[in-house]
């Protein structure tokens, strides 16, 4: 082990046990996360280890069924309703969870329907609960589309404020105006992806502070039947 170490980080003997003695990080990162195995492996092939490479899509596939499940899915406010009134054990079944929420008029009928139609797969529920253990510190690491941040945001602070409806609407239940307009598409290559975005999160920004303070109600409004975010998406003419 030490002479991998030794190679990768190209030092001495003596460097080597004065490193070890400091307890510089380099020597314990690389101690605590791989094996002589792995090391020497790297060095003949100068290759990402196996088992990051696997970890690394696990949580990039993870993160991206979040992001679409926080974005998309219908049943979101039933299920963050659980973690964010009642910060839920994962011990703890989650569909009584949403009975009870149910029961305590958090959600509503269309929700819970939405809930039992479109429940999150294992994997994804195990991701939740590792993020909500860590304060979402993996979910908030392994992206890169900021507004999504601002978006989860603005989802929980509409569930602890009670006004998730009036915030992202809902054809379904004829509420044909909303605050956060629809959002970009997901994981798409535009010629302006970047201003999209930039746009897009501009406007959350905006949204999430009005939330804060109060004024919510007098933004710019938008239509739930509208096509995803883009640079000609404009506001419901009053």
């Amino acid at each position: 082990m030490k002479e991998a170490i030794k190679k990768i980080l190209d030092i001495s003997d003596k460097t080597y046990y004065n490193w070890k003695n400091q307890n510089r990080p380099i020597i314990s990162l690389l101690e605590l996360c791989f094996n002589e195995r792995e090391l020497e492996s790297f060095l003949k092939n100068l290759r990402k280890p196996y088992k990051i490479a696997y970890a690394d899509r696990n949580y990039l596939r993870l993160s991206n069924n979040l992001i679409e499940f926080i974005v998309f899915s219908k049943a979101t406010k039933a299920f963050f309703s659980i973690l964010f009134n009642n910060k839920m054990h994962p011990n703890k079944n989650i569909d009584e969870n949403v009975l009870n929420e149910y029961q305590s008029k958090r959600i509503d009928n269309y929700d819970l329907i939405n809930y039992f139609n479109n429940k999150p797969n294992t994997d994804l529920l195990l991701y939740v609960y590792e993020n909500m253990e860590n304060d979402w510190l993996l979910f908030r690491e392994s992206i890169e589309t900021k507004w999504i941040l601002e978006y989860f945001e603005i989802l929980k602070l509409s569930i602890e404020k009670n006004i998730f409806d009036e915030i992202f609407g809902d054809p379904n239940k004829d509420i044909e105006e909303c605050i956060v307009p629809i959002p970009p598409q997901l994981f798409a290559s535009y010629e302006n992806n970047i201003l999209i975005e930039e746009k897009y999160l501009y406007i959350l920004l905006e949204i999430k502070e009005s939330i804060i303070d109060g004024t919510f109600q007098e933004l710019p409004k938008y239509s739930p039947y509208d096509q995803a975010f883009n640079l000609k998406t404009v506001s419901i003419k009053e």
